[in-house]
């Protein structure tokens, strides 16, 4: 700061307490001086504060009275004044915030004057003109800021502040006090005339910060609305148009909640305020039509629907063929349905504008652009069974809600009506009737007094005669159905003569044959039939969607189960039931479907299927568990056996809790001693059948399943129930039992200890521990026994753990303790991060199971500590089970939960990735995927082990290290998201060797692989070869230069001409034009 600006600052601050004390307050002597030494020492300590803390404190002590306004200036005096910038900004920076923390009352309007004054005085002060502009838009604000005083600052601000070297919160202050201006004191504006409109538009030239530009767009609004601009609409159009159209994209969690809708939307305001704009505007709405597709060119269509009317029709009528020439290609040959409706309504914007209310009365005062619309479509709907007739028919009707509706009806109906009427387009009824439905429902909706004066006859004998072809039979109806709304203009027998067609069109043959074809076959299709597998497919599916109602849904359950029972018959061991399988899965998974829609909907007839469906899906596999041994029935299929328990389960769900007790006690007799009677009375086994077993495995996986869904307050049919699973768990550790019956037990036991674990206290606080001494804890047992002991043990806990019960704890303790064991430590390990899932429709609610909330935060909370412990052990092979434990657990919770300890878990996790076991590295390649896809993820995580992290998803892609090709597709899956996530500067060092083998990788013998495999290498082949591209360019460009000036010099030493040369390709990038992603520039 100069001393001569010093000494001006010095002598301002002196008038301004000069001028504030004429105004005399009577007080003692005393008391001013205690006010002020308050006051001195309150300035003095937050003038010597690094960070300003005691602000508050002044602030709270002018409230309090403790002194005045006045007097903290006076205190402020010799640091406003002071030569260090430092000290400047920072004394002012206490008087702004003091400003701004005072009520009303505390500033009167001479207060206000001196103050505005003052800052507006420090606009030429670049050390002091941020807290200025701070304070000026505090004030601009108060209620007693005079006129005056807002032209002063108009002034000073255009005189003054220089945009380009303000950073955007500085420039956002500006547009403030600015916008404020123009709202609150809009005359003393107005009176500085053409100096505010050219101070304006130097001020918001070039701006790209949203939220000044949202400010700057409604300031621009107003003057075009109610200043005097013709001098200036040239600049005005600059400052604005150079925006259009605006594009923006909000930076991630911004905190301002500017969308691009709020910019174009305040821009548009700006766009449509003037007419003035027209001549300027509509070249370059042409100019932009004719570059821009898609979304863009949707948004320049909106705006010139907005624009044409306010621009006139004087200004309009010289770009009215250029304007129809451009919209007519996206009416008549449209890239996408939004961009044909957007260019409709910019026809009817047009035609409004050109044709104002009066002008379209009668057809002869109509000529020009409005003619030529009319006579192209009608010359395309010569040929109505192309497809541009559609969209010719479209645009006539957007054209009657016009200001030429009569116009358009006189035109367009009496040239259909040729058409239909003449034989040689005999051919082509069917499509001109579809023309002339599709014109009549535009004209029933837009024209609502007499559509047809004139025409009733001429179209009444058209739809009917259309009724007797059977290719115009819909568009037929579809008219006539318009034209018996229209009052007066359907006489009886005419009624009459719809009403007997109606009938005979729904009594002939057509629909029989309709019906004929949704007649499901007797049995499966042979293999080679596609159509015929096809059909069957279809009319199940269009069975799905028209039988949720009660009355349909009860035909389809008994003609359904009848064919399912016909499918699952026994046959002959050495038939092949492939087909009749798939058959059996497709009709069950519809009656799936079809109550599903009807549970969600809430249908009351669920609950009777009970017996009416439940009980014959027993029956039909009952049979087939006791079939004949040289037999067997495609009711043993697992897929067809799973849809059909699923089935089970939706009914039971429905069943009240009489009726759940009932089934599931006639369901736990059957399998535990054989007795068919209660569950069906008029079963009757096939001769030659074998003794039923109460734990055959298709019955216990049916009621595994159906059991589930039993309410907590139905009662067991137990004696002892804790005894009974013991007994049933020790059952399903037997070698004979295959994993999926053992796996239906455990999820049977691990429901009803969720729901009743009152009843199960002994099984859980005695006979659970001894079971783990004896079966897991006790090495000399068979390993593979261990094994299932430990998942059944686990499994148990699972719905301990869902309902939080305290025996859980020690659960989990005795599972660490056998992670140093060789034979089962990994599958001790995997089962920790197996507690924390419920099983697919297993431990859910819809199955009243008691799920209570956070169980899994608190669980991961507590074990997640121990398994981080663990995995830092000196033993490799003492740390290997918590690191799988630990991978387990990740994969099966939400990142939420361990996201606070992800930086000490991602080593972990690659640690992971060398393990032996591919299902862990399946999961960890999970992980790693969903981290690098998810936004919020830190990507200095990934950034920081990108090297290992490539590496290893390398090995795992290959075939020669990785067999699953589950695992090949993980990692090349998450290679290719990668570039995504982390920045290009970290990758390049690895790129050449990435491309080298993902082009082994392609040639993978699984086609999925390598599917993935061409996916992720052009993801990440694409930056490279743009990257070399350019290099490409520029290396070219120098050797032209090198060349130009190698023989240049040859010209001058052999006296030739010049030779030609190529011009060098500039990019005219410029760093400087590269801005925050968060500001807005010119497209």
């Amino acid at each position: 700061m100069s001393k001569r600006a010093l000494s001006r600052t010095k002598i301002g601050l002196k008038v301004s307490i000069q001028t504030w004390m004429c105004f005399p307050r009577i007080e003692a002597p005393n008391i001013i001086e205690s006010q002020m030494e308050v006051c001195s020492q309150l300035v003095s300590a937050y003038m010597i504060s690094e960070n300003g803390e005691n602000v508050e404190q002044v602030a709270a002590a002018l409230q309090n009275g403790e002194f005045t306004l006045l007097q903290l200036v006076q205190s402020l005096g010799e640091y406003i004044t002071a030569i260090e910038p430092d000290i400047r900004s920072k004394g002012l920076d206490l008087l702004v915030h003091v400003i701004g923390q005072c009520p009303p009352s505390t500033l009167s309007a001479q207060s206000t004057r001196v103050l505005s004054t003052f800052l507006s005085g420090k606009l030429d002060d670049y050390d002091t003109i941020e807290p200025a502009l701070k304070g000026l838009a505090v004030l601009v604000g108060h209620p007693t800021f005079s006129d005056a005083s807002a032209s002063e600052v108009a002034i000073s601000i255009f005189q003054h502040v220089r945009m380009r070297s303000l950073t955007q919160a500085v420039r956002y202050n500006v547009f403030r006090i600015l916008d404020s201006l123009v709202q609150n004191h809009r005359q003393a504006m107005r009176l500085l005339d053409r100096d505010f409109v050219s101070g304006y538009v130097s001020i918001a030239e070039g701006e790209k910060d949203p939220r000044s530009l949202l400010l700057s767009f409604s300031v621009v609004r107003v003057l075009l609305i109610e200043f005097p601009i013709q001098a200036h609409i040239e600049n005005l159009f600059d400052v604005t148009f150079c925006y259009f159209p605006i594009t923006f994209k909000p930076p991630p969690g911004d905190p301002y909640g500017i969308s691009a809708e709020d910019l174009r939307t305040s821009l548009l305001s700006c766009l449509n305020a003037t007419p003035l704009f027209g001549p300027l505007a509509l070249p370059l709405f042409l100019e932009k039509l004719s570059a821009s597709s898609g979304s863009l060119k949707r948004i320049i269509l909106d705006t010139v629907t907005a624009c044409l009317p306010v621009y006139g029709r004087n200004i309009v009528r010289d770009f009215g063929s250029d304007l129809w020439e451009i919209f007519k290609i996206e009416i008549f040959q449209p890239a996408d349905p939004e961009t044909e409706a957007c260019s409709m309504r910019a026809v009817q914007s047009l035609v409004r504008t050109l044709y104002p209310p009066r002008a379209g009365d009668s057809s002869d005062q109509l000529d020009g652009l409005i003619e030529d619309m009319v006579n192209e479509c009608k010359t395309i709907v010569r040929e109505p069974e192309k497809s541009q007739a559609k969209h010719a028919v479209k645009l006539l009707g957007a054209l009657l809600c016009t200001q030429v509706p009569r116009y358009a009806i006189e035109e367009v109906f009496p040239h259909l009506f040729v058409l239909y009427r003449n034989p040689d387009e005999i051919s082509f009824r069917a499509s001109t009737l579809t023309c002339i439905s599709a014109y009549w429902r535009h004209l029933r909706r837009e024209v609502t007094e007499k559509p047809l004066s004139g025409f009733e006859e001429q179209l009444f004998s058209s739809l009917a005669g259309g009724l007797k072809i059977a290719a115009a039979r819909r568009p037929s109806i579809e008219g006539l159905l318009q034209l018996v709304k229209v009052p007066g203009v359907c006489s009886v027998d005419k009624l009459r003569f719809i009403s007997q067609s109606m009938n005979e069109i729904l009594v002939s043959d057509s629909r029989d044959v309709e019906l004929e074809d949704l007649r499901l076959p007797g049995s499966s299709p042979p293999k080679q039939e596609l159509t015929e597998h096809v059909r069957y497919r279809r009319i199940l599916a269009s069975l799905s969607a028209l039988c949720p109602s009660p009355s349909l849904f009860e035909t389809l359950v008994i003609r359904l189960t009848s064919k399912l029972d016909l499918l699952c018959r026994p046959r002959p061991i050495d038939l092949d039931l492939e087909g009749d399988a798939a058959y059996a899965y497709a009709v069950l998974s519809t009656v799936k479907d079809v109550i599903t829609a009807k549970a969600q909907n809430k249908h009351l007839d669920l609950p009777k299927y009970g017996d009416r469906l439940v009980v014959p899906l027993y029956n039909i596999f009952l049979k087939a568990s006791i079939s004949p041994e040289d037999a067997h029935s495609v009711a043993t299929n697992t897929k067809v056996l799973s849809v059909a328990a699923k089935i089970v389960t939706l009914i039971t769900r429905t069943l009240s809790h009489d009726r759940q007790r009932t089934l599931f006690t006639a369901l736990f007799l059957a399998f535990r001693d054989g007795d068919l009677e209660r569950l069906m009375p008029d079963l009757k086994l096939p001769e030659g059948t074998g003794r039923f077993d109460p734990f055959s495995r298709y019955i216990l996986v049916r009621v595994s399943q159906q059991v589930f869904t039993t309410a907590s307050k139905v009662s067991l049919p137990f004696m002892n129930p804790s005894e009974d699973f013991l007994k049933y768990l020790n059952w399903s550790l037997s070698d004979t039992i295959e994993e999926r019956l053992r796996t239906a037990v455990w999820q049977f036991m691990a429901t009803h200890v969720n729901k009743r674990p009152d009843d199960f206290m002994p099984l859980t606080t005695r006979h659970l521990p001894q079971f783990w001494k004896d079966e897991i804890g006790l090495t000399t047992q068979d390993v593979e026994r261990r094994k299932a002991a430990l998942r059944g043990y686990i499994w148990i806990h699972k719905g301990l753990l869902a309902r939080n019960h305290p025996d859980t704890t020690l659960g989990i303790k005795l599972i660490f303790t056998v992670f140093d064991d060789p034979q089962i430590g990994w599958d001790a390990a995997r089962g920790i991060g197996e507690l924390v899932k419920g099983g697919r429709d297993v431990l859910v609610k819809e199955n009243f199971c008691s799920i209570r909330p956070l169980y899994a935060q608190r669980f991961v909370s507590s074990v997640l500590l121990t398994l981080l412990e663990g995995s830092t052990a000196r033993n490799e092979a003492a740390k290997q089970p918590y690191i799988v434990g630990l991978t387990c657990l990740v994969t099966s919770v939400p990142k939420a939960m361990y996201s606070y300890k992800l930086s000490v878990i991602m080593p972990l996790l690659l640690r992971g990735m060398d393990l032996p076991d591919e299902t862990i590295r399946i999961n960890v390649v999970d992980t790693l995927y969903a981290m690098a896809s998810d936004k919020s993820t830190q990507t200095e995580l990934i950034e920081e082990h990108a090297s290992a992290i490539l590496n290893a998803l390398l090995f795992s892609s290959d075939p020669r290290h990785s067999k699953s090709p589950a695992l090949r597709c993980s990692s090349l899956r998450c290679l290719g998201v990668l570039p995504s996530a982390v920045k290009y500067s970290v990758l390049h060092p690895y790129k050449q060797k990435v491309i080298a083998q993902l082009g082994r990788f392609v040639d993978d013998p699984k086609r999925r692989v390598r599917k993935e495999a061409v996916d992720a290498r052009h993801v990440i082949f694409l930056p490279y070869l743009i990257g070399s591209l350019i290099r490409h360019e520029v290396l070219q460009t120098l050797g032209i230069s090198i060349n130009y000036h190698l023989r240049s010099a040859s010209r001058n030493n052999n006296n030739e001409k010049p030779l030609p040369t190529h011009e060098p390709l500039n990019s005219n990038l410029d760093e400087s034009s590269i801005d925050d992603e968060s500001e807005v520039g010119p497209l």
